[in-house]
């Protein structure tokens, strides 16, 4: 009797499943494994032909490499030993000569397929398939080709669900916009102003999170920033982008100024607030309002008084400040009270 094991995982308890399977003989071994591998292939061929990579795609994230050397199959028709390098979404064969590597063939495995192939010329082989590109590997033993043809279905799964991610998140910030803004405060962690381990307001004047207390502080000051809570409220895809718009280089600017001491999360509201003017002392002076000279602006709007001393002579008349004209200076005021007096005396002599 001759076993095998299937390795696997719960998909919703996330548990490793093994099961053991025994045959009568290798041959029959042989047979039962290359119909599971092939339903498995079928199964991350059609998962990765639904997704429609590119080639072109990137995918240095992801931290997985394997590499080994391992009969390749030339386009001369020969099996020479070949140095196959899994690392940054690719698969290389590479011939070594010394210390340098030659490299003599490169598939994406974005839209590749590897598959168990029974070759009549060598033994334990595999193929991986590109589009029209087919590469024929031969490992030492049945042990090794699985542990090829595993690692690299692995790595092609790693690409699956790097994009499913990648979708999950675009659908995400599609249906809500503060997702994104609490995705950035996650990678900030901490207050820029006091490394408070809390993020409470995101400044979309600056492209900064703060805590809830250095964002009240920036409220403020002169520049009137725009803050909207993290967390809270609704956020539009227009206001995302507008926090967003800062480059590395213009955040950078409001680094910890030289010779001038960070505060900590637990120093008190006036060593935060000096902090932040300082800190921010330059955009500050930005913010001002021009100033002008008051004085010489009065005077040249407003036309010199006269003199006041100098005396109008007998029968000049000017206007007054009621818009009054025939009254002689000084007879502004005095002329009208007598007006007044008179009119009043002819009433009383009227009504006795």
């Amino acid at each position: 009797m001759v076993g095998f094991s299937i390795l696997g995982r719960d998909i919703k308890t996330k548990e490793k499943l093994s099961c053991s399977f025994f045959t009568q003989d290798v041959k029959a071994q042989a047979l039962w494994m290359a119909r599971i591998d092939n339903g498995v292939a079928d199964k991350v061929d059609g998962e990765l032909s639904y997704l429609g990579l590119s080639p072109d795609s990137k995918f240095d994230k992801i931290e997985y490499m394997k590499e080994g050397r391992i009969f390749y199959y030339t386009s001369s028709g020969k099996w020479l030993q070949r140095l196959l390098v899994l690392e940054k979404g690719t698969l290389s064969v590479n011939r070594v000569k010394g210390k340098q590597r030659l490299l003599k063939e490169s598939v994406p495995l974005c839209c590749s397929s590897v598959r168990i192939a029974e070759v009549s010329s060598k033994e334990n082989s595999f193929q991986v398939t590109a589009g029209s590109q087919i590469l024929m590997f031969s490992a030492k033993s049945n042990e090794e080709r699985y542990q090829w043809v595993n690692a690299i279905r692995h790595y092609i799964r790693l690409i699956i669900s790097t994009k499913k991610e990648e979708a999950l998140y675009q659908e995400k910030m599609k249906k809500d916009p503060n997702f994104i803004i609490k995705d950035l405060a996650k990678d900030q962690e901490e207050c820029v102003d006091c490394g408070k381990k809390e993020i409470s307001w995101a400044n979309c004047s600056l492209g900064l999170f703060h805590c809830r207390q250095c964002g009240g502080i920036h409220r403020t000051l002169g520049y009137t920033p725009k803050l909207k809570t993290v967390g809270y409220g609704k956020w539009s895809m227009e206001e995302v982008e507008e926090f967003r718009r800062f480059t590395p280089e213009e955040i950078a600017r409001w680094k910890t100024p030289e010779g001038v001491a960070k505060p900590s999360a637990t120093d008190s509201h006036s060593a935060k607030f000096l902090f932040i003017e300082q800190k921010y002392g330059s955009l500050l002076k930005e913010e001002e309002p021009e100033t002008d000279d008051t004085s010489t602006s009065t005077e040249s709007s407003n036309p010199p008084k006269e003199d006041s001393g100098k005396k109008l002579e007998k029968g000049d008349k000017k206007s007054n400040s009621l818009g009054l004209t025939g009254l002689p200076d000084g007879g502004g005021s005095g002329g009208l009270k007598s007006e007044r007096k008179e009119k009043k005396k002819k009433e009383k002599k009227k009504g006795k």
